[in-house]
């Protein structure tokens, strides 16, 4: 005997295996993990690029696990090119972590990538079933999954950082939606929420957007008809308080490690006033739509000449009004439906973006793919409401969308699969960058430093001259290639030239110091070097650069009291007037050298 057939064993073959595959969570989830690993699997075999050789390859502080503590207490960047204006503990501890089990191996670090990666598609596949229909929420995920604009986030070891924040804070939303869905909010879902929201300010800061994020949800769910009982809207304002003294914590705590809140902004932006910075990041606003819809052209960076400032009115400005405009009455089309996952998706995007816009405060990027990844998934989000919209068209159009959408899946896995090999290694970033982009002028300065570090020094100055032709701020890594071949002649005017536009740029004041030096002009280069201690400059490199010129200028009289510079009481060879400065490898704060009529004086 059998018992009464289900209604489900009436349904065509094709419905039966849709509800199986698609309807239900073990198998959408399944559908979503083979998708993010078609689309980022190839990224496996890539080497370290880019910003990993500092961050990861050199960087001694992650490779004793004796020393991974360190993070917590400095900066992110410990380069002195580099502005220490970063403060990422997490995702540092997690790179220790994976050089102490891997052993340095790229493949752990990528490997992790695609884990932190996948981990993120599933929220985001969770995230869209509190909202949506199950299968519209599935085409959502499916094309958030394989979107071309993730690329660099998963190719690239350090977009590990991005990974860790999309997934905690999807992972958080999920939590936070369910229950405000069930109508209530457990104390338990406070505490985990508050967690991994503090895990995610830990591994980057752009997730301080994400209380916007909960209250855009909060207010998507309530247009939506859920109200929740009077327990869950007073531990909806508990939470928020908690993830407010969470983002207190989080910016003294930064302020104590890195003397300050803010960053370095893109050299491009230094000296803007606030509304022509406004105009500037607005003129983008068309890229970032391009990247979101049509994700056809991808670039490694995103920078001047080829994506120029733009501080007056220009067509551009008229494409990103129009943008606004369709936002504006997207959010309206979906406030008069009470559609949950459209107001969520059209208010998620500016609360995401505008940490990293430019808008609010000068960032470090003009614009980069990896800062589109939490952004984007407004766009799964808006997919998805468009799929479920012609849920009750004719069977035709229904077709018609499914096969659409399958192709545009196939085309994302696609093209994202083929992009991940371009962040195989540092050569084929930088030679990619200059082919794809050859009036950036990033490409040409990135390889052209790669080169110098190879010994290639004709082929370096060739493309470091051309990044300073495109433009000037790049002018201090060729000044700097010059004075370190010894051509201080050609270095000193174009340090002198740019070091008033460009004076936050340490390199390019020590090569104009250094410069001062071989040119016997002392005076000049000490002034210069307690200039740039007075405003807060790396104050061991120029107080030392202080103290060597105040050796030289009393260096005739080697009783001087200010020729601290001799230690070993020995005056100072006068015979001569060449005078040069040698520069470790690490910096000026790895030691340097200074050589008066022929010998050398050093001190490290």
């Amino acid at each position: 005997m059998t018992g009464p057939s289900r209604p489900e064993d009436n349904l065509p073959l094709g419905e039966r295996l849709a509800r199986r595959w698609l309807d239900d969570w073990r198998g959408a989830a399944v559908l979503v993990v083979l998708l993010a690993l078609a689309s980022s699997i190839t990224s496996l075999p890539n080497g370290f690029a880019y910003d990993d050789v500092a961050i990861v390859l050199e960087n001694k502080r992650i490779h004793d696990w004796r020393t991974l503590w360190r993070p917590f207490v400095e900066p992110y960047w410990l380069i002195e090119s580099f502005a220490r204006d970063l403060y990422r503990p997490i995702v540092l501890l997690a790179f220790g972590v994976q050089w102490a089990v891997g052993g340095g191996d790229p493949i752990v670090f990528h490997g992790v990538n695609l884990l932190l990666y996948v981990g993120a598609c599933l929220a985001c596949l969770a995230l869209l079933r509190q909202l949506i229909a199950r299968r519209a929420a599935l085409v959502g995920a499916a094309l958030w999954a394989v979107h071309p604009v993730h690329v660099e986030s998963v190719g690239n070891v350090v977009g590990q950082a991005e990974l860790l924040v999309a997934m905690l804070v999807l992972g958080a939303l999920v939590l936070f939606v369910r229950d405000r869905r069930r109508g209530r909010l457990t104390p338990r879902t406070v505490a985990w929420v508050s967690l991994l929201y503090a895990g995610a300010l830990l591994s980057k800061e752009h997730a301080i957007a994400f209380p916007g994020l909960l209250l855009a949800a909060e207010v998507a769910l309530r247009r939506a008809g859920v109200s929740g009982l009077g327990d869950a809207v007073s531990r909806f304002w508990l939470l928020l308080r908690i993830l407010l003294w969470v983002s207190l914590a989080f910016l003294l705590i930064r302020f104590s490690v890195l003397g300050g809140f803010g960053g370095s902004p893109h050299f491009s932006l230094w000296g803007l006033t606030h509304a022509q910075r406004l105009l500037a990041a607005s003129a983008l606003w068309p890229d970032v739509g391009r990247l979101m819809v049509w994700p056809a052209r991808l670039y490694a960076d995103y920078a001047p000449p080829q994506f120029p400032v733009r501080t007056t009115p220009h067509p551009s400005h008229i494409v990103a009004f129009l943008l606004l405009l369709t936002w504006l009455l997207g959010l309206r089309w979906a406030w008069m439906r009470r559609n949950a996952a459209a107001i969520f998706a059209l208010l998620a995007f500016p609360v995401a973006f505008s940490v990293t816009s430019n808008l609010l405060f000068p960032t470090g990027v003009l614009l980069a793919e990896r800062t589109l990844l939490l952004p984007s998934i407004s766009l799964g989000f808006l997919a998805a409401v468009l799929f479920a919209g012609v849920g009750a068209a004719s069977q035709r159009i229904r077709q018609c969308a499914s096969v659409l959408v399958a192709v545009l899946v196939v085309a994302g896995a696609s093209r994202s699969a083929a992009r991940q090999t371009a962040w195989a290694d540092s050569l084929t970033v930088f030679s990619t960058m200059v082919v794809e982009s050859p009036q950036n002028g990033r490409g040409h300065a990135a390889i052209g430093q790669l080169f110098y570090g190879f010994g290639e020094f004709e082929r370096a100055e060739r493309h470091l001259a051309t990044a300073y032709a495109l433009h000037d701020g790049y002018g201090y890594l060729y000044a700097d290639l010059l004075q370190r071949r010894g051509r201080c002649r050609e270095a000193l005017p174009l340090a002198e030239a740019l070091a008033g536009k460009y004076r936050w740029v340490q390199l390019l004041q020590v090569t104009r110091i250094v410069c001062l030096f071989e040119a016997r002009r002392f005076s000049d280069a000490r002034r210069h070097a307690r200039d740039a201690v007075m405003r807060g400059l790396t104050y061991r490199k120029f107080h030392d650069l202080a103290q060597v010129a105040d050796s030289l200028l009393a260096s005739y009289d080697s009783a001087d009291a200010r020729n601290t510079w001799i230690r070993s009481g020995k005056p100072f060879d006068r015979r001569g007037d060449d005078v040069k400065v040698a520069i470790a490898p690490g910096g000026l704060g790895g030691g340097f050298g200074i050589i008066f009529g022929g010998r050398p004086e050093a001190r490290k």
